[in-house]
């Protein structure tokens, strides 16, 4: 997030060296997308490393973990190693799982924490840490996501007219500050 964060310098960098009628606002739009990448992508670590720990016996399991299939090739394979590599088929066989999966939307996000987090009123716990209400932090989520989504898929363009939509500095800095308190609120209380 540091890196994402860096962005808003650049931005600025640019905005006050560039012509006046320059455009610098796919910077913003960057910051959005890589925000919810690197959220993601701490989705998928704190996930893994979990559910590799509960396989280690150094983590309580929960119910969505004790249900997940493993396929025979997999089971195979662990029969066939000696400990540590058994640990190590078992890690790469999860983040092979994971890798298809992705953590951006609240529901997806809370079921993939059910490998290694049982609590059951999830984004309740996550808002309280937060300090926030639950749906503001579920509806926020849900809007900077969708917000990334129309500019990885839609290149940020309106459907009526093909013009993009505008953006602030401001909302793509409160976008990012938001995915990092998210992101920290999960580390911090799953730990």
């Amino acid at each position: 997030m540091d890196d994402v964060d860096a962005l808003t310098s650049v931005y600025d960098y640019v905005r006050q060296n560039m012509p006046s009628n320059a455009n610098a606002d796919d910077l913003l739009r960057s910051k959005i997308v890589c925000s919810v990448s690197a959220f993601d992508k701490l989705m998928h670590d704190i996930i893994h490393t979990g559910i590799v720990e509960a396989y280690a016996g150094n983590r309580a399991t929960t119910p969505k973990y004790l249900d997940e299939p493993i396929p025979l090739k997999i089971v195979a394979r662990l029969d066939n190693a000696g400990e540590s590599p058994r640990d190590t088929v078992f890690a790469r066989s999860i983040r092979d799982k994971l890798r298809t999966l992705s953590f951006q939307h609240p529901e997806k996000v809370a079921d993939g924490l059910s490998y290694i987090w049982p609590e059951n009123r999830k984004w309740q716990r996550i808002a309280a840490a937060m300090g926030e209400e639950e749906k503001g932090v579920r509806e926020m989520l849900k809007s900077i996501v969708q917000r990334r989504n129309a500019i990885a898929h839609e290149a940020d363009l309106r459907s009526d007219d093909d013009v993009k939509q505008p953006i602030s500095r401001e909302g793509a800095v409160e976008a990012a500050r938001f995915m990092r308190q998210l992101g920290e609120t999960f580390h911090r209380l799953i730990r």
